[in-house]
């Protein structure tokens, strides 16, 4: 199966139609249930780059600065517990 929908195969995992590579936060809690079993955990994959675009202005608003921020802060730390 191909897809560029993460719930579509978290989906397709859990109703055992085979073994699936996605992100640690989706997986997070069937993993921790049981649904679903982490078949390599010493493998991970590698990173991908991300970026937040957006256009320019003099001024942004508070809640696009605090946006921002908050991704500069939870992305590093997601990284680090990625379950592959």
């Amino acid at each position: 199966m191909s897809t560029d929908s993460l719930y579509a195969l978290r989906s397709a995992a859990v109703m055992g139609l085979g073994a699936c590579i996605a992100s640690a936060w989706l997986v997070q809690e069937d993993l921790e249930t049981g649904r679903l079993v982490h078949l390599a955990p010493q493998w991970r994959a590698g990173s991908i780059p991300m970026q937040l675009i957006y256009p320019y202005a003099p001024h942004y608003p508070a809640r696009l600065r605090r946006f921002v921020e908050t991704m500069r802060e939870a992305i590093p730390l997601a990284m680090k517990g990625s379950a592959g």
